[in-house]
């Protein structure tokens, strides 16, 4: 599995160290330290598949040459305790074959070191075949036109913010410093300044930075995969920025891996032991922690559904309380409503009997009226020639007569029609018509066309005789001891006279409301049924006497207000016609 690793670090001549010596170990050559005149030779080291020489722009050409570059560069550092060269180890990723891992290298180092104006030495190790890594020396001298090495570092006046140098001042005079071996030269406050940045902190950072982003794009170009089926990926941060809980383990080296694998167990190998069952302790722990985590999850899972169910549960309860109250009301209001309805029934039923009742008296009434109209005609004999016997019932309390001379001639016309026999003229006992008819009938039985027209004539007007103008009469009705044939003399005239004062009174009755007999065939003795509300108060009624209770009274139309006068007279004190 690719692993990230990535060393700088500097050669120094206090430690001992050799640019040339460092060379020929790294390219497994022979080369010449002219400075010592000492030879290095490491052509016996294997696993070496790589060697190069990159050169910056304005480097000669004969620096190609291993031995010539490092021995310039031995040559440009005089002091006992001079840096050399910048070593850097990187670990390739074993996913990638030998070229794939060659360009990788390449790659990298040309964009980041020689782009940058250093000479560099390209070498790639894999000595056991399975640990694949390459090293990087690198010169810490920039590179002018002309092909020599500047200096590191130069020295500058330090400046205030006014663009002024800030002078060196004595402790103990309070003057500026004063250099006596210089012949008297002023101090001034310098610092020293690095002629690049390739020992700054950021470059170190971006250095590692790009070589991880140029791993994962190699990986991610091979179509390199972990067993979830996700690119395999490196980083340049710890664990810790990582946020990855797991303790790091210590850099064993090639000796104590070949003694742990031959069975001998050394420090640096039981540190990492420890470290593996720290770390097996904390992923346990971590699982644990998880499934915690997931059980207080669920936990809070199942508390929020039990609040839900609870709510839900307090509305079902909520919705059925309500339902059963509106069941409640409707079982309220379906008795109040049968309440209601055998209200009305015992009232129809009611209003039914006192209905029947009325008619019980009102037909006990006419019974009484017409057993006492027999009495009085059986009391008073009327000479008549016919020799038939008087009706059960009269007809002197359906016949009304009026309209004086008018209704005298309707009469006369009856009377010459009383030949015909009563089953000519259909019956309906159920009606005031055929009430009238039947009565007709019963009258034309008892008294004969002589009889009637006997009477008829001898009130009847001559023909020279003017008509009255005024024909209107009020609507007289013949009670039964005024309607026998024997006293329509006097009835007429006591019409008649009526007609008179009537006319001498100016008072007009409305023609519409006087019923009128009809002259057409067998139904002339129809009339209509007596209108209670538009016959004056001082006329008898033929029709049945309506109890007060039943008939409606009209309706009057209430007074008219008076309207009231807005506007106020003026004052006296402001003078007659002076408002406006």
């Amino acid at each position: 599995m690719a692993i990230y690793h990535a060393h700088f670090g500097i050669i120094r001549r206090s430690n001992g160290q050799s640019a040339v010596a460092s060379s020929a170990y790294r390219s497994g050559e022979r080369l010449c330290d002219e400075r010592n005149d000492k030879i290095h030779d490491y052509r016996r080291k294997k696993g070496v598949i790589y060697h190069e020489i990159m050169l910056c722009e304005h480097a000669p050409k004969e620096w190609n040459d291993a031995q010539t570059l490092w021995n310039k560069v031995e040559a440009a550092e005089r002091s006992e305790k001079a840096q050399l060269a910048r070593e850097a180890d990187f670990a390739l990723p074993k996913e990638l074959d030998e070229k794939q891992q060659i360009d990788l290298a390449r790659e990298y180092v040309k964009r980041n070191f020689v782009d940058q104006g250093m000479c560099i030495q390209l070498d790639i190790h894999n000595p056991h075949g399975n640990q694949p890594h390459f090293h990087v020396m690198m010169t810490m001298r920039a590179i002018n036109k002309d092909g020599k090495f500047l200096p590191k570092s130069r020295t500058e006046f330090v400046l205030d913010d006014q663009g002024n140098r800030i002078p060196i001042i004595d402790s103990r005079t309070g003057k500026q410093k004063i250099n006596n071996k210089k012949r008297g030269e002023r101090q001034w406050r310098r610092t020293t300044v690095s002629t690049t940045n390739w020992n700054d902190q950021e470059t170190l950072l971006a250095w590692r930075h790009d070589w991880a982003v140029s791993v994962n794009r190699a990986l991610q170009n091979a179509n390199v995969r972990d067993a979830d089926g996700n690119y395999v990926t490196i980083s340049e941060k710890s664990l810790e920025e990582q946020g990855i809980h797991r303790i790091p383990t210590i850099h064993e080296g090639v000796r104590v891996r070949a003694m742990e694998k031959r069975g001998i167990q050394t420090e640096r190998g039981g540190i990492n032991r420890d470290i593996q069952n720290d770390n097996a302790a904390l992923e346990r722990q971590r699982e644990l922690e998880i499934e915690y985590q997931e059980c207080q999850k669920q936990n809070e899972d199942l508390l929020a559904r039990e609040q839900q169910l609870q709510a839900r549960l307090d509305d079902v309860k909520r919705a059925l309380a309500a339902t059963r109250k509106a069941i409640e009301l409707r079982e309220q209001e379906q008795k109040i409503e049968d309440l209601w309805s055998q209200w009305y029934k015992n009232k129809e039923a009611e209003i039914e009997e006192k209905s029947r009742l009325f008619e019980d008296e009102e037909a006990s009434a006419l019974e009484i009226l017409m057993s006492e109209s027999d009495e009085a005609e059986q009391a008073q004999p009327i000479e008549v020639a016919s020799t038939a016997a008087p009706p059960k019932k009269s007809w002197e309390d359906a016949l009304h007569f009026g309209n004086g001379v008018e209704r005298l001639q309707m009469l006369r016309d009856v009377a010459h029609a009383g030949e015909q026999t009563a089953s000519e003229s259909p019956l309906k006992p159920e009606s005031h018509s055929g009430y009238y008819k039947r009565i007709e009938a019963e009258y034309r039985k008892e008294h004969p066309a002589a009889v009637a027209e006997k009477r008829i004539q001898q009130l009847l007007p001559t023909k020279n005789e003017p008509k009255p103008e005024n024909n209107r009469c009020i609507d007289h009705v013949i009670t039964p001891d005024k309607a026998r044939p024997e006293n329509y003399n006097e009835t007429c005239q006591k019409v008649i006279g009526a007609n008179e004062v009537y006319e001498q009174r100016d008072v007009r009755q409305p023609q519409a409301d006087i019923p009128q007999l009809s002259t057409k065939g067998p139904e002339r003795l129809q009339r209509p049924e007596p209108s209670v509300d538009k016959q004056p108060q001082d006329v008898a009624q033929a029709a049945p006497k309506i109890p007060a209770e039943l008939a409606k009274s009209p309706k009057r139309s209430a007074p008219e207000k008076k309207k009231r006068h807005l506007i106020t007279k003026r004052r006296d004190g402001r003078g007659n016609g002076m408002g406006r």
